[in-house]
């Protein structure tokens, strides 16, 4: 069973769909698509006090994690989850920023990529590898 205390809607569909693998999965993807997410990408300090969170006319550099299965983007749920990782493995906040997009924005972006996709990476509680059927 899901041993986390949710923080929002999604967190609360989230543990619902890692404490019964019945649930059917459109009961958490379809939020997910329409929820705001947090993901890790690379800090620009030339772009402070902008609105970009890359060089114009380039995608943001997300962070990737490598674990003997393979590579992961994470994709957080809440603000607070993604700094849990931050402080968990001590990522630099000079090098790396949280930005917030909607579900849809960031998975339509995230699709192509080689990395699997994971909910709160790093967060065993909570963490959910994303199906890359459902996603597409």
């Amino acid at each position: 069973m899901a041993n986390f205390t949710p923080v929002n809607s999604l967190e609360t569909k989230l543990r619902t769909l890692l404490a019964d693998r019945n649930t059917p999965l459109w009961s958490f993807y379809t939020p997910l698509a329409a929820a705001p997410l947090w993901i890790i990408v690379r800090h620009h300090p030339e772009l402070d006090g902008s609105n970009l969170v890359a060089p114009p006319g380039k995608n943001p550099e997300v962070c990737t994690f490598n674990f003997p299965q393979g590579a992961y983007i994470g994709l957080y749920t809440s603000p607070g989850r993604a700094q849990q990782v931050f402080a968990q493995w001590k990522i630099s906040q000079r090098d790396w920023v949280i930005v917030s997009a909607p579900g849809y924005q960031l998975l339509k972006l995230l699709s192509d990529s080689e990395a699997n996709l994971c909910i709160n990476v790093g967060l065993k509680d909570c963490q959910y590898g994303l199906d890359p059927d459902m996603v597409e």
